[in-house]
């Protein structure tokens, strides 16, 4: 039995003419009508009925062609996953979160264009939870997150199936104006209550509605979020006294007497890193990703973790 014996008789099922059959495969007649007599003979039953509305399948026919089709189906997922993997050999999705992608992975896309050309590297932004839903599904080949690490210990769900590797860890503070009377009573340290009775200023792409620190001051009292549109307006309310800001793990504000930072109460930190499957047939070429990635924020940023 061969495989195109198969495909014919699926052709003469679905056209009802040997004639339209052959045209639909690209095959003569007479090909197909002496590749049918073999498997017939091959069977030992005959496989098509003739008459004057056309050809039908038998019985025997019905049944070889039900067989056939999981057979022929096997063969085109075959081809379909070959081939997608060979258009996409040479590429890698990466999802991160907005503020994430705007500071570390625009960086690292402009070195895979210069000094990896044979790598796509194609950028998705997303939330966390979305992130590592992705990764799991293969929807994307690396998430890079930041995960909350309070007192120690990682506040954020980490899929137990999911490899997550730190790149660096940062502590978060809270950005203040000099004017802000968050400073009042406090030159270190302050907590979520006091927090609460004030605005937080967040840049709409760097929210997220299940950020640690937001979430906490939010449960403490009714405070408001004001969203600045882009870092520079940012930036500009909270110089105008108008609330207080996260300090972004790679920051974006300026050190100078213009900007105030507050340590909260409890020890708060930012773990950023990538997570990914290992049982990933592009594996090789996560491994490079994350090798570029830490020696980038070595060298450009900060001292990745060991």
């Amino acid at each position: 039995m061969y495989i195109e014996q198969f495909v014919y008789l699926k052709a003469i099922s679905q056209t009802g003419s040997l004639r339209a059959a052959s045209e639909q495969v690209f095959v003569t007649e007479q090909a197909m009508s002496s590749a049918i007599r073999k498997l017939e003979k091959e069977c030992g039953v005959s496989l098509l009925r003739r008459s004057n509305k056309g050809v039908s399948l038998t019985e025997h026919g019905q049944y070889v062609l039900e067989k056939a089709d999981v057979i022929l189906q096997s063969i085109e997922d075959i081809q379909k996953y070959f081939s997608a993997v060979t258009k996409s050999a040479f590429s890698l999705h990466v999802m991160a979160g907005a503020h994430l992608m705007e500071n570390l992975l625009s960086p690292i896309m402009m070195y895979y264009n210069q000094f990896v050309p044979t790598v796509q590297l194609i950028a998705k932004e997303g939330e966390f939870d979305a992130i590592i839903d992705a990764v799991k599904s293969r929807a994307c080949d690396v998430g890079v997150v930041s995960v909350y690490v309070v007192n120690g210990k990682p506040v954020n769900r980490l899929d137990p199936t999911i490899q997550y590797d730190e790149i660096f860890s940062m502590p978060i503070y809270i950005a203040v104006a000099p004017e802000s009377p968050l400073l009042e009573d406090h030159d270190e340290k302050v907590s979520y209550e006091e927090l609460a009775d004030y605005p937080a200023i967040v840049k709409v792409s760097a929210y997220e509605k299940n950020d640690y620190v937001l979430k906490r001051a939010m449960q403490a009292g009714k405070n408001k979020i004001l969203y600045a549109t882009n870092s520079k307006m940012a930036r500009l309310m909270l110089k105008d006294n108008m609330g207080w800001m996260i300090s972004p793990m790679i920051s974006e504000l300026e050190q100078n007497n213009q900007i105030h930072y507050l340590a909260l109460e409890e020890e708060v930190a930012s773990s950023v890193g990538v997570c990914y499957l290992k049982k990933n047939e592009k594996f090789p070429q996560i491994e490079n990703f994350i090798r570029y990635f830490k020696q980038l924020c070595e060298q450009e940023y900060i001292h990745a973790a060991d």
